[in-house]
């Protein structure tokens, strides 16, 4: 398990054009919580397969004031349930195309 949160007041993530520019029907609450997320991960990606962050941390970076919990984990119900598909092309000018969810799995304690 890893942990990271910056205390900079500024948080910075860069993220690949296509990640940027893209389709979807997610929420702001779910592209900030995703964005937190990555951010958080980012450093570890290759190293660790759990990541995780306190709930109080996390509504604190997206800016959650509300007590309403309930909303927070249906929040994260629908990363667990969107698909994300992207393209890749190959040397040999072949379209590999890739599906998988958005987040494997959340939890709140």
């Amino acid at each position: 398990m890893q942990q990271l949160i910056s205390s900079d007041k500024k948080l910075v993530l860069k993220k690949h054009v296509n990640a940027i520019h893209c389709t979807n029907l997610l929420t702001i609450t779910q592209r900030k919580i995703s964005n937190v997320f990555l951010y958080n991960a980012y450093h570890h990606l290759m190293d660790c397969d759990f990541f995780e962050i306190r709930v109080k941390d996390l509504c604190g970076m997206i800016g959650y004031t509300s007590r309403n919990y309930k909303a927070l984990v249906d929040a994260l119900r629908g990363l667990t349930t969107t698909a994300v598909e992207w393209g890749v092309l190959t040397t040999t000018k072949n379209l590999k195309r890739y599906i998988l969810g958005l987040l494997s799995n959340s939890g709140i304690n």
